[in-house]
């Protein structure tokens, strides 16, 4: 019942000025069952994703938004259990409010025994302008067997991002249109518990996101006689 390590799908840099972006989905594509993530910011803190739409019609929710006041930046995970395969003849489409330049990275999780049908379920969020970073704390996760994606979008120029340990960072790219680097990262957790994305960072106005993603997962029973003494003798 393990849950594997994501797959990176890409990033999209989207200077343009307009209220939708497109992603186009690479070769391999998202298997059936995936859970597909899109973590990524606009430029300006009035239009957070309002919705995300593919071209086979897989429904996606907004997880989390968070965001910064200045510089302006509405910052956001998405996602979505995959219903339909995509093929790298299919398109992700990220919709904000407004008409602002966009940027997001796209990546995809799976697991055995597959995800929760609504797989959510904590969320954290917290902006400063000092390192360290930290999304504050989730509140204590449901179930030992989770997904932690974790999101830091840094203003500042040439900046340099360092996640601490456990976290593994993912993508850390350097986003042109507005002199920012963003990161995702991710922790693949066997225990529950109030969990936070930290880590360092050179920039200045930061924003640090967690979401935590429940697969399907049954506890062990141990065997044991009727009355709830455990045997001391096999076969188990």
């Amino acid at each position: 019942m393990a849950i594997q390590t994501p797959v990176e799908l890409g990033v999209m840099d989207d200077t343009l000025g307009t209220s939708t972006h497109n992603f186009t989905v690479p070769a391999g594509g998202v298997p059936l069952g995936a859970l597909l993530l899109v973590r990524g910011f606009t430029l300006s803190n009035f239009a957070p994703f309002t919705s995300v739409t593919d071209t086979q019609s897989n429904s996606y929710s907004i997880d989390l938004t968070t965001a910064i006041s200045s510089p302006s930046r509405s910052v956001n995970i998405a996602s979505c259990v995959v219903a339909h395969a995509l093929t790298s003849s299919d398109t992700i489409t990220i919709h904000n409010s407004g008409t602002f330049a966009c940027s997001a990275s796209f990546a995809y999780v799976t697991a055995d025994s597959g995800w929760r049908a609504t797989p959510l379920d904590k969320t954290a969020g917290s902006t400063n302008t000092t390192s360290p970073y930290s999304s504050s704390s989730t509140s204590t996760t449901s179930q030992t067997q989770e997904f932690l994606a974790g999101l830091v979008e840094v203003a500042g120029g040439s900046i340099s991002i360092t996640p601490d340990s456990p976290w593994v960072s993912e993508q850390n790219t350097f986003v042109q249109f507005g002199g920012d680097t963003l990161c995702t990262t991710y922790q693949i957790v066997s225990a529950t518990g109030a969990y936070a994305n930290t880590g360092t960072e050179t920039g200045t106005a930061w924003a640090s996101l967690i979401a935590t993603y429940e697969s399907v997962y049954t506890p062990p029973v141990l065997l044991g006689q009727p009355d709830g003494r455990r045997s001391t003798f096999g076969p188990f």
